[in-house]
């Protein structure tokens, strides 16, 4: 008993430091550390031990059964734990939150479950259970800075001001929550109507700049506090001085797409359209699809086009100090932020796109598509949002309904006058939906699709290589060779098309010398990749050089063991070497990998049989 007394104590003394991590800095270790989940759980249960032995008391922690609705397949403290501590590594963080919140009912409440518990809430975007799980926090007196943020979206709402000052103060307790405090000090007192306090934090902020030591960190710092000038005059209706920083965005060379798109709008907002028609034409990149944002700034279809309000500067400024502007050890934070920023203003599209991404990372389908539908066709992200549709489509394999509702958008395009913006809009949809159809081994629907890409005029190899593949496919061999050698004029160090053409010549035993420097050069551009040194080996075999087709093989299968065709040419060439029992051993390992083309597979059934 004394020996559990005393293992109680130690683990006591580990929880206590535990729970002295930064909620990131924890986060990260838990990421590093998945496998420790059985043995956190004994500390945990042996702290609980020692928690009760402390107190005398047997009692469960204070919030009651009908404020949440848990999970109950695990049943008791230990279980609840390690169900979550699984449902967060899975990045499942809502059925991870709940979890965490279960336990927290069972045992008296530790501070490094309270912050594993709203950690989750606050990554699942449960503001309301983040905000109750916070008071507890504070009841208790936990450090934790972060867990005043979920309050900011409600004295946002009530334009609470004084609250938001208050939440300010609580959030500044370290170098990295320095920017994001001054910002929101910032806002609650141009909200109070005491502008000259509010650009005084964000002179203060400036100087933040030269707590980095890299030239990117410091650059980054002056965008954010640049834009917020910019917010923060445009919301005290100084349209001169609001230009002016809106201006010296543009102007300066780091500023990345988000920062040139936000300065685009400003400027249009404050009537400067000749500047920002410049800056949106010679500054964005064409993924943002400028001339068709270009199109409905001019029609007045924007949502770049609403009133700038202190609710969505803050939203926005959230989301910017967080990570969208790559600010150092903030990209943690981004996920959390921008569901912050969306219970403050729910068209903030760029933080719609951050939890799309995030979604789609951790394979959280559902969850992405939610996110996806509130990209409306007025806003700059539209082109990308449907795109990450079709992504969307091919990993949940729901292609059907995807191509049928590109068909739509692409038929609606059609119908509007010729413009770059139309163009370009409509060959990426066209290309990604045939490349959608390509891997779904629908080549003569995808054909369809890559025309309708290179009648707009679209030059780009991908395209030509793709058309290729699929007329390769569909036994267009003619074309084929056109679209493969359009593709190499446009991109000689394309190793796809390089390696693709090689092999097919190889494989038909045709053009052998020519196929043999193709693919050596493609294996030159990709030395790691096992397909690549698949087809070298297997040249060499139809070459008759078996020492050589062993050589590049063995490198291939070891690069990419689980191929079973890889395997099938590993065993061909050890029974031309007269290494017969080995070729019978790949023979049935590519058996093994489950062979989904049922003629090789009874071609490969036959050699095991007969050798070759």
């Amino acid at each position: 008993m004394a020996q559990i007394i005393q293992i109680c104590r130690l683990v006591t003394i580990f929880l206590k430091k535990a729970s002295e991590l930064s909620l990131s800095g924890f986060a990260r270790r838990v990421q590093l550390c998945p496998h420790l989940a059985g043995a956190i759980a004994i500390l945990f249960l042996a702290s609980t031990c020692q928690a009760q032995q402390d107190t005398g008391s047997t009692q469960p922690h204070i919030l009651s059964e009908n404020q949440l609705s848990a999970p109950n397949q695990a049943a008791g403290f230990a279980g609840q734990f390690l169900a979550g501590l699984h449902a967060q590594e899975i990045n499942d963080h809502a059925a991870s939150a709940l979890f965490f919140q279960k336990a927290l009912q069972s045992t008296t409440p530790h501070p490094l479950l309270l912050r594993t518990s709203f950690l989750n809430f606050y990554l699942s975007g449960d503001l309301a259970q983040a905000r109750r799980i916070a008071e507890e926090i504070e009841r208790q007196d936990i450090l934790l800075a972060i867990a005043s943020e979920p309050a900011i979206a409600h004295a946002i709402s009530t334009e609470d001001w004084q609250a938001l000052l208050a939440l300010a103060e609580k959030i500044d307790v370290s170098a990295e929550n320095h920017l994001i405090s001054n910002g929101l000090r910032a806002y609650g007192l141009i909200g109070q109507g005491a502008a000259e306090a509010a650009f005084g934090q964000l002179d203060q902020m400036v100087s933040y700049s030269d707590l980095y030591e890299d030239e990117v960190s410091k650059q980054a710092v002056l965008q954010l506090v640049t834009l917020q000038y910019a917010y923060l005059s445009e919301i005290d209706n100084s349209p001169v001085e609001a230009s002016k920083y809106y201006t010296q965005l543009i102007a300066m060379p780091e500023s990345d797409d988000y920062v040139i798109l936000a300065a685009v709008a400003g400027l249009w907002r404050l009537d400067n359209k000749d500047m920002a028609e410049q800056a949106l034409l010679t500054r964005l990149s064409d993924q943002f699809n400028p001339s068709a944002i270009l199109e409905r700034l001019k029609s007045a279809d924007s949502v770049l086009l609403k009133p700038l309000e202190i609710k969505q500067a803050v939203a926005r400024f959230l989301v910017e100090s967080s990570g969208v502007i790559l600010l150092p050890n903030q990209d943690f934070m981004v996920v959390t932020r921008a569901h912050l920023a969306l219970n403050i203003w729910d068209r903030l599209d760029i933080a719609h796109m951050v939890l799309i991404e995030w979604y789609m990372q951790i394979k959280a389908y559902e969850a992405a598509q939610k996110h996806i539908e509130r990209i409306g066709p007025d806003s700059p992200y539209s082109l990308q949002a449907q795109l990450y549709a079709l992504q969307l489509a091919d990993a949940t394999q729901k292609i059907e309904t995807a191509i049928d509702n590109v068909s739509q958008e692409i038929a609606s395009l059609e119908l509007r006058p010729p413009s770059q913006g139309r163009d370009t809009a409509l060959s990426e949809l066209a290309y990604s939906a045939g490349t959608l159809l390509r891997r779904d081994g629908q080549c003569d629907k995808a054909l369809i699709f890559f025309e309708k890409a290179r009648q707009t005029g679209w030059m780009d190899y991908r395209l030509y290589r793709n058309l290729g593949i699929c007329y390769e496919q569909t036994d267009q061999r003619q074309a084929a060779e056109e679209s493969f050698d359009k593709a190499l004029a446009i991109n000689p160090n394309d190793a796809i098309t390089l390696n693709y053409q090689g092999y097919w010549w190889a494989d038909e035993g045709r053009k052998l010398e020519q196929a043999i420097a193709y693919i050596q050069r493609a294996v030159e551009l990709r030395p790691n990749s096992g397909y690549y040194a698949d087809s070298l080996g297997w040249i060499y075999y139809r070459l008759g050089d078996f020492d050589k087709a062993v050589i590049w093989l063995e490198r291939a299968i070891q690069l990419t063991p689980s191929d079973p065709i890889i395997s099938d040419h590993l065993a061909d060439a050890y029974w031309q070497v007269g290494r017969f029992a080995e070729a019978r051993f790949k023979w049935q390992h590519a058996l093994d990998l489950n062979i989904a083309d049922s003629d090789l597979k009874e071609s490969v059934m036959k050699k095991i049989e007969n050798g070759l």
